[in-house]
């Protein structure tokens, strides 16, 4: 039997169009993001016959805040995407998720209330920044 619940997050609602899947696991709640599935040459504003190649294939967990009682992972397959541009030449890019933070592996929501709780316990706002400056 499978149970299925409604859940939202920011970045669930800024990342609909990929069509996430969700499963508990290990007592999670795995959220599985393919960046890759986007609509690439619709946002590029390429023709049809232009073809899209992936190389650098990963796949990475990002940790949300979550009010369950199981954790929410958010597990991001991503790779670096490039296609023929107009005079043959290869046109790199890297697909971005909105509301992540995929090099500290955390939701926007997690790094917002770090630097909150950092605020509260009297670092003040110039300490409390210094964890998430690049």
């Amino acid at each position: 039997m499978i149970i299925q619940l409604p859940v939202t997050t920011a970045v669930l609602e800024k990342n609909d169009d990929l069509s996430p899947k969700g499963k508990a696991e290990d007592n999670k709640i795995i959220i599985e993001f393919d960046t890759r599935k986007r609509d690439y040459h619709k946002i590029f504003k390429l023709k049809r016959g232009v073809k899209i190649r992936w190389i650098n294939e990963r796949t990475f967990d990002v940790q949300e805040l979550s009010g369950f009682a199981w954790p929410i992972i958010y597990r991001v397959t991503t790779a670096d995407g490039y296609y023929a541009g107009e005079q043959g030449q290869r046109v790199y890019f890297t697909p971005v998720l909105n509301g992540l933070s995929t090099q500290r592996k955390v939701s926007d929501v997690v790094m917002r209330l770090g630097a909150f709780l950092c605020i509260i316990a009297g670092l003040g706002a110039r300490q409390a920044s210094g964890p998430f400056e690049k």
